[in-house]
């Protein structure tokens, strides 16, 4: 049996506390490989180079952020296996699967994105790396500190699992040659660079689309658009022009996945293209090819709670009598108003068009990737006072973690506690983004002190007029997860008790002393 495995290298000079995290393939005969990141001016490959920051007076700036693929040596082994690690994939033969992640690693590089010590490191190359694989979260970065690792909330197995490899290296080969010979050299498959390049970029979501033999004019009066029979003339046609080519079919996936106004706007513009569907009983005669399960991404209105979970914050009892919310309330407008509306497909056809280049030029898979980063940004909130079903960026479901699962109960305390605090008797309170919320969060789900993105805080007095509070709310986010993780120790060490053998290192489930976030 083959495992792959995110370790933990302590950092001595922070007294232990601060680590780097690295990729371990252990194969079936012992031997493992290794993917670490760091700087392209080999500098924070290492434990103690990764305290180091560009931003240290005196210091040589790192570079842009880099990565080593190796073969493990005897030594680099040995450290390896001293280092806390936790199991990521496990299964008889998973060479692929490290080339595919080796092949990652290598795309990261060349973007040449500037290295950072906290935010942009070796913690966010493998985090990244282990998510686009369609690996669950790594848990013990909770226990060893890891700057620059991603949020639990960015990792999706079941969907990144069915994707093709994202930003794969186009000097995957030429780069790590010696390690692809390494890994592949015991099969009988051949393993040059044309054979690998493939395998490495193959897209589970590809199949032939069959060909329509109908009647144009019939096609036509079926009044559907055949989005997949439209992409080939656009490319047939565009051949030489690839940035061209990527621009409409980017517009293409917005008016599919958008419909309505966008999809007729389409149609006007590039009517020339335009191929449709057969009519009626055409479409459904089950000749469509068997194309693998994906989560279905296309359609912005379905990845969002149901209405009648959603429960505005409220100092006043509403009790269990309320009126039946139906789905039709679950989605009404992208945006509280037309300009934020415009702003929505602007970003959603702008994260189309990079996710189009990521993904190689896989229309469908650069749709399904695209609309899951629209969704890391924008949903339908519990705490806003645009009401129910108006979906919008940066609520506090994108941008605070949920810990107990119970709707963020943490935040609904804390902004209560606030509004008591300043003597304030609410008919209804509202937590809104506002200009700090995103950029905060993009610096880190808690500022020094634990603390969340800044969110505005207002409410509705008695008579309905509604009042600000502030525009700098803060909920502790480390005293809830803190929390969840100390009662989920205590939880263990029960089960432990009761099932009788003890712990080897009951101290393992202790929540380490806050650190401040770098």
């Amino acid at each position: 049996m083959e495992k792959i495995e995110v370790g933990y290298n302590a950092i001595g000079t922070t007294g232990n506390l601060a680590h780097h995290k690295f990729i371990l393939y252990t194969r079936a005969d012992g031997s493992t490989f290794q993917i670490h990141g760091g700087g392209s001016r080999d500098y924070g490959y290492s434990p103690v180079e990764e305290l180091v920051s560009s931003g240290v007076p005196g210091l040589v700036g790192f570079g842009h952020l880099s990565a080593k693929v190796f073969k493990s040596s005897a030594k680099q082994q040995e450290n390896a296996l001293l280092a806390p690690r936790e199991v990521i994939f496990e299964g008889e033969d998973l060479s692929r699967t490290f080339f595919k992640m080796a092949g990652m690693a290598q795309g990261i590089a060349e973007q040449e994105s500037k290295y950072h010590a906290d935010s942009n490191n070796s913690n966010t190359l493998v985090d990244r790396i282990v998510q686009w694989s369609g690996g669950r979260a790594p848990d013990l970065d909770e226990k060893h500190w890891s700057p620059g690792s991603l949020d639990d909330q960015e990792f999706d197995p079941e969907f990144f699992s069915k994707l093709p490899p994202i930003l794969w290296g186009k000097d995957t080969y030429s780069k790590h040659k010696d390690v692809v010979g390494q890994l592949f050299k015991n099969t009988e498959e051949d393993a040059g660079e044309e054979v690998l390049q493939i395998e490495g970029a193959l897209d589970p979501l590809d199949t032939a689309q069959g060909e329509t033999d109908g009647d144009q004019a019939v096609m036509k009066e079926a009044g559907r658009i055949d989005w997949g029979a439209t992409e080939e003339p656009i490319r047939q046609r565009h051949a030489n022009e690839p940035a061209l080519t990527a621009g409409i079919i980017a517009e293409l996936a917005s008016a599919k996945s958008l419909g309505s106004a966008w999809e007729q706007d389409f149609a006007t513009r590039y009517e020339d293209y335009l191929v449709f569907e057969p009519a009626l009983e055409s479409s459904a005669s089950g000749l469509a090819p068997d194309v693998p399960s994906l989560p279905d991404r296309t359609d912005i209105s379905g990845s969002f709670p149901s209405a009648n979970e959603l429960e505005p914050g409220s100092l006043i009892a509403t009790g269990s009598g309320q009126e039946r919310q139906s789905s039709y309330d679950t989605y009404r407008q992208l945006g509280a108003t037309p300009e934020e509306e415009a702003a929505a497909v602007d970003e959603y056809k702008a994260l189309l068009k990079k996710s189009y280049v990521d993904v190689g030029g896989r229309s469908r898979a650069a749709e399904a990737l695209a609309t899951w980063r629209f969704e890391q940004s924008w949903g339908l909130s519990a705490f806003v006072p645009e009401g129910q079903g108006t979906v919008v960026k940066h609520p506090v479901e994108k941008m605070y973690p949920d810990p107990e699962k119970d709707g963020h109960g943490y935040v609904r305390k804390d902004a209560e506690a606030a509004l008591e605090a300043r003597g304030i008797r609410a008919a209804r309170w509202y937590l809104s983004p506002n200009e700090k919320s995103g950029s905060d969060k993009s610096k880190g789900m808690t500022d020094d002190q634990g603390l969340g993105p800044r969110m505005t805080l207002s409410y509705d007095d008695e008579s309905g007029v509604r009042h600000t509070v502030t525009d700098s709310f803060q909920a502790d986010v480390r005293s809830a997860v803190k929390g969840r993780r100390e009662a989920r120790g205590r939880m263990h060490r029960a089960e432990a008790g009761h099932a009788g053998p003890e712990l080897p290192n009951a101290a393992a489930d202790v929540a380490p002393a806050p650190v401040p976030a770098p």
